[in-house]
């Protein structure tokens, strides 16, 4: 039997976490069914045509991450294999969520290496680049390419000092601001610098 829609609505738009049965759930971490599901003592509107409720708390580590919740309009209490067939499927529910868990956790950790990896090679490379250049301006130009390769997004900029003040030597990369790009228009004056 379906649920009237009234019910739908309230049931999809949420239930308060201080819901007594929902509460105790998460609080012990355990299975709990309710016999006798009284809509206003479980502070859920429009529940009354339940005879009973049950409900399993989906825990990844110590963080909730889901509460599965099973209703039936049948008064009474649930039989022993409705509560094992119920609590099968919770556990199958947290066994879902702690593998997607993991596979993001895998994931993120192959980015994290892959990233490192592209850091090695690009190191590796400006190393070798830095063997066969003499000109510092060319220098600094290829590791601001090197770390925009790595960090992209952004600019570099080296400054050398010139009497009372730093000033741009080498720029690597789109300034971010209208005023910073225009200032550094070829042909500006400040422009005696050098660009990628």
């Amino acid at each position: 039997m379906t649920s009237p829609p009234e019910v739908v609505e309230v049931l999809t738009a949420g239930v308060p976490l201080d819901a007594p049965s929902y509460a105790e759930a998460v609080e012990t971490r355990e299975v709990v069914f309710v016999p006798g599901w009284e809509a206003e003592r479980e502070g859920v509107a429009r529940t009354e045509a339940y005879g009973a409720g049950a409900f399993s708390p989906c825990f990844v580590g110590d963080a909730p991450r889901g509460l599965l919740a099973m209703g039936t309009q049948r008064a009474g209490d649930w039989s022993a294999r409705e509560q094992a067939v119920f609590r099968s499927v919770g556990r199958s529910l947290t066994l879902a969520l702690e593998r997607v868990e993991a596979a993001r956790r895998l994931t993120a950790q192959n980015a994290g290496l892959d990233a490192r990896t592209r850091a090695l090679e690009a190191f590796a490379e400006l190393s070798r680049d830095l063997s066969l250049q003499g000109d510092p301006h060319a220098l600094i130009r290829r590791a601001g390419e090197v770390a925009l390769s790595l960090l992209p997004g952004g600019s570099v900029l080296l400054y050398e000092p010139a009497r009372d003040r730093w000033r741009a030597a080498v720029q690597v990369g789109a300034p971010s601001t209208p005023p910073f790009r225009r200032r550094w228009t070829p042909g500006s004056p400040s422009s005696r610098h050098t660009t990628c």
